[in-house]
């Protein structure tokens, strides 16, 4: 419903009494919906997923700024770097020569990313393997007994796969 501006409106129900209210405009509930789903998630999996990646963002953000006002670098320069730190293939070089503090702010930064890739991927894998995406009988099921599930196939996580293949034999039923 419209009321005589062309503005929207609705009926609010207050101690008994029904009475016409006028409606934010649609960008504000809008807005208002996207701030209540990222303050409130749907579920766990979901909260993870979003707020580690959102934080992953910031840390990049974070390091490519300030390698490129620390270090003077151009900002492609310093964004390899920052990619380069957060995936964990290498630091950036640059850093080795710069000044000590900048060396603790990036340490630390590399540690938040950690925690933020960490909190990514439980909530990837925990979306993964929940109920909703599997069953309780069927094709879908999860396996009760005899899996181990290995989050990510780094280095660690390889390591710790093939560690894990011989010890099968003594988790229960044998085949």
């Amino acid at each position: 419903m419209l009321d005589e501006d062309d503005r929207p409106v609705g009926l609010r129900c207050s101690d008994g009494a029904v009475e016409v209210a006028s409606l934010p405009e649609v960008r504000v509930r809008r807005a208002r919906a996207l701030a209540s789903a990222i303050v409130k998630p749907f579920d766990r999996s979901a909260a993870l997923v979003f707020f580690g990646a959102v934080g992953l963002l910031g840390v990049l953000v974070f390091e490519t700024v300030a390698a490129a006002l620390v270090l003077d670098q151009n900002l492609v320069d310093s964004f390899y770097g920052a990619v380069k730190t957060l995936v964990t293939v290498d630091p950036n070089p640059a850093v080795k020569d710069g000044p000590e503090w900048f060396k603790l702010a990036i340490s630390a930064s590399m540690l938040i990313a950690l925690l933020f890739a960490a909190a990514f991927t439980g909530g990837l894998v925990e979306r993964l393997i929940g109920r909703r995406l599997t069953g309780l009988l069927g094709r879908r099921a999860v396996p009760r007994s005899d899996h181990v599930v290995v989050v990510g196939l780094g280095q660690v996580g390889l390591r710790l796969a093939f560690a894990a293949a011989p010890l099968r034999h003594l988790g229960g039923r044998h085949r």
